[in-house]
């Protein structure tokens, strides 16, 4: 966020214990808390929450290059479970 490559109104998340932070240092980007992996619908931009949250994101980008079943069968030959969707896995 800091280069300035994002442009203002993009929709990022970060970890949990920065998430204020992040909104008072780049008050034009949107910061989600509500979830864990974000795609920016209108652009190629994950962006993932932590070290967990981006083993979800990297299972987004599977699901949306080669499809929910390659990237569940990813999930279960890595004994992982697969998300069902990406809300955050704690409440703060």
């Amino acid at each position: 966020a800091a280069s300035g490559v994002l442009p203002s109104g993009t929709t990022i998340t970060t970890h949990w214990k920065t998430v204020e932070t992040l909104r008072e240092w780049h008050p034009t980007l949107i910061v989600d808390k509500e979830h864990s992996v974000v795609k920016n619908e209108n652009s190629t931009l994950y962006c993932s929450a932590g070290i967990s949250a981006g083993i979800d994101m990297c299972f987004r980008l599977v699901t949306d290059l080669f499809g929910e079943t390659v990237a569940r069968e990813t999930a279960k030959s890595m004994e992982y479970t697969y998300p069902e969707d990406y809300q955050r896995r704690i409440q703060f």
